[in-house]
């Protein structure tokens, strides 16, 4: 009598529960963690794991819930060709729900339900997507689409999926090869690509410094000139200047009483004084007033001669002292 006493009651474990079965009522009642009374002979129980699982598939030995076989999901991509994808799965069970799965379902809902779920989502995603896609730049997109598609399969049973993770995408030995070879190649492609680059941007300044090289020398040529035709316009202003003279000096100053001794002599020399006009010097009969011709032949401009000298002959000195004009 103790020991049928004794057996009547169970310890289930914490994150546990435990399905009662009465083969008498023929109903079911779930045993929370803890000690429950379990009537003997016509009771028949199941024990369930209530914590969060994990189910992993992968083809590296040792791993995932079939260790000793290679346990990925090979599924062919958009263009036919084969890749294997190791994933894994964290799950639990909706304890609302136990008695449902444990009498539809039993259990080994894992490999039942789970198991099957994951393949038939993996072969349907992978199949959407390019081989390089699902490799590298859309492998997040891809893993995203599997939870979302897994939980809508598998949540309508009972099993609630936490999250699903793509660990490892693998190749047939040759199209690994293939690929290989191909990134080496975009990458050798890259590398030329990034030295023709520099190498045109390094040319397009050079061009640029010998542009404003240039440029500059260009500038100071042009000053060089310009102070050149300015050393040059000097002789040039100074012989329009003495040929206006001469011409200022002609006919009418020559001499008789409609001339200005005077005058013509301040023309010819800027700064003499002038005698007054009563002296013996400023009467017009008592002297003539010579007249000037410009030549150009100096080397400082042109000067004025008389016009009875001729240019290429020097100006004849005076014999005597030279006569100052009295102020």
């Amino acid at each position: 009598m103790l020991l049928i006493l004794a057996t009547s009651f169970r310890v289930v474990p914490v994150g546990h529960a435990l399905v009662i079965f009465n083969t008498v009522s023929k109903s079911f009642r779930l045993g929370r963690q803890g000690i429950t009374f379990v009537p003997p002979f016509i009771s028949v129980t199941q024990d369930y794991d209530l914590r969060r699982l994990e189910y992993t598939m992968s083809g590296v030995s040792g791993e995932g819930r079939k260790a000793n076989i290679d346990d990925s999901l090979w599924s062919p991509t958009q263009e036919g060709l084969q890749v294997g994808i190791d994933l894994t799965l964290w799950h639990h069970l909706d304890p609302a729900r136990l008695i449902s799965i444990h009498q539809r379902i039993g259990p080994d809902y894992e490999e039942k339900v789970i198991r099957a779920a994951v393949r038939s989502v993996i072969r349907l995603v992978i199949s959407e997507y390019p081989v390089m896609d699902v490799y590298s730049s859309k492998r997040a997109l891809i893993q995203d689409e599997i939870n979302r598609k897994t939980k809508a399969l598998v949540e309508k049973d009972g099993f609630i999926v936490n999250e699903l993770v793509l660990r490892d995408v693998r190749f047939t030995p040759e199209f690994a090869k293939a690929i290989e070879a191909k990134q080496i190649a975009q990458q050798s492609a890259e590398q030329n690509v990034r030295y023709t680059l520099e190498k045109e941007q390094k040319e397009a300044e050079r061009k640029v410094i010998e542009a404003q090289g240039r440029a500059n020398a260009i500038q100071i040529i042009n000053k060089a000139l310009a102070q050149k035709s300015q050393l040059h316009q000097v002789p040039l202003r100074r012989q329009a200047l003495a040929q206006d003279l001469g011409d200022r000096l002609g006919p009418e100053h020559d001499h008789g009483p409609e001339g200005d001794p005077r005058r013509a002599r301040q023309i010819a020399h800027p700064g003499t004084a002038t005698m007054p006009l009563g002296s013996a010097e400023a009467a017009p009969s008592a002297r003539q007033v010579p007249t000037y011709q410009a030549c150009p032949a100096s080397p400082w401009g042109p000067r004025l001669v008389r016009r009875s000298s001729p240019c290429g002959q020097p100006r004849p000195r005076p014999s005597g002292p030279v006569r100052r004009p009295s102020p």
